[in-house]
Order: structure tokens, then sequence, then C-alpha cells
């Protein structure tokens, strides 16, 4: 339905399937004239709302909606609003409740993003381009290792060679605080 959000229209006939499935039949509460589907001071897409959730009642009830009136007790519009409503049912009764609805606020969008590695040292290139180098440099970087310390140096290098924009292989050595090496093997193709 134009204008009126999910969540609006689940939280409009929750109200009022509350509100009239709790009321009572009212003696002083006056008959709506058959026939009439009146809407006072609020937007056409929430009294459907109002109208759909009635008539759903009333085949709850093994009836029908005679006469229904929906008026506007504040201020109503797509955002919310609070309302009367009074239905005359097939079976006779009357019946008469209030509700209200407030649109929810959209949910917060995580903004938030995995900051990008970054490497610890500069790496030494020998074989490869500067680009591809650090590429294959971030894929197996390693700020720390426990009992290690910092990273002091990295040199990533093309073996046997050549390494091209699109294919290569190679290794990358990693020395730590402690003086502990590591090498780590790679190879790409399609582009590092």
């Amino acid at each position: 339905m134009g204008g009126i959000g999910r969540r609006t229209r689940m939280a409009m006939l929750a109200s009022l399937a509350i509100v009239v499935a709790g009321c009572l039949p009212t003696p002083n509460t006056p008959a709506v004239a058959p026939g009439t589907r009146a809407c006072v001071g609020m937007p056409a897409a929430n009294c459907n709302e109002f109208f759909a959730q009635a008539d759903a009642n009333a085949r709850a009830r093994g009836t029908v909606v005679v006469g229904i009136v929906v008026r506007c007790t504040t201020v109503c519009n797509g955002q919310g609003g609070e309302a009367e409503t009074t239905v005359t049912y097939g079976d006779g009764t009357t019946e008469q409740g209030g509700t209200g609805w407030q649109v929810a606020a959209p949910a917060p969008v995580d903004q938030t993003k995995e900051p990008e590695p970054t490497l610890p040292v500069a790496p030494v290139c020998v074989g490869i381009d500067r680009a591809a180098c650090e590429r294959m440099a971030l894929s197996v970087v390693m700020p720390a290792e426990p009992g290690h310390g910092e990273v002091v140096s990295m040199v990533v290098r093309c073996q046997p060679g050549p390494c091209t924009p699109t294919t290569g292989d190679g290794e990358t050595t990693i020395t730590f605080a402690d003086g502990q090496i590591r090498t780590i093997g790679w190879s790409y193709q399609g582009g590092p």
C-alpha cells in the first residue's frame, strides 16, 4: 500500500486488533449508520488499514462490518497518530476503541569497516614490481608474533622469475625483532 511501510501497517494492525478485540459492546455507544465507511482527519492509507482490520475482526466473529467511522483524535499522518474507531457489526453490536501508531525509526546502518591492513615495514622488492610486491607482502603480513616481537624487515622475492603483472611465483621472508625468520611461498595468476 502506498506511503505506509510494512512496519507501520503491522503496528497499526496489531494495535487495532488489541483494541478492537479487547472492546466489549457498550450499550451507550451509538450505532454507525449502515453502509458508512468514514474517515475523519487521517490519510486514506491509514484508514484503509483500519477498515481492513475491522473486516478481518468481523470475519473472525462470523459477521460483517455494517458501518465504521475512524476519527483522528490528535495529529494523524503517515508517521503516527491516535484515532478512535467505532464499528457496528452485522450481529447488532457496536464497539468503540482507540489506538495509536508511530513509524519506527530505521535501523542504524553499521558504517564500521575493518581497517585496511598495513605493512609493519616497507618491503624490499626483488624481481617484482612495487605494486605487486606490496600486494604480496600484505597477503602474508604479520605485525607481531608472540615471543618474537615486531616485524623488522620483509623481503618479497620473485623466484625463479620473471614475475609479471598477471603471473608470478616467489616467497616473502619476514624477520622479527628476536631474529626469528619466517619464509612464506606464494604464487599468483591473473594478478596478485
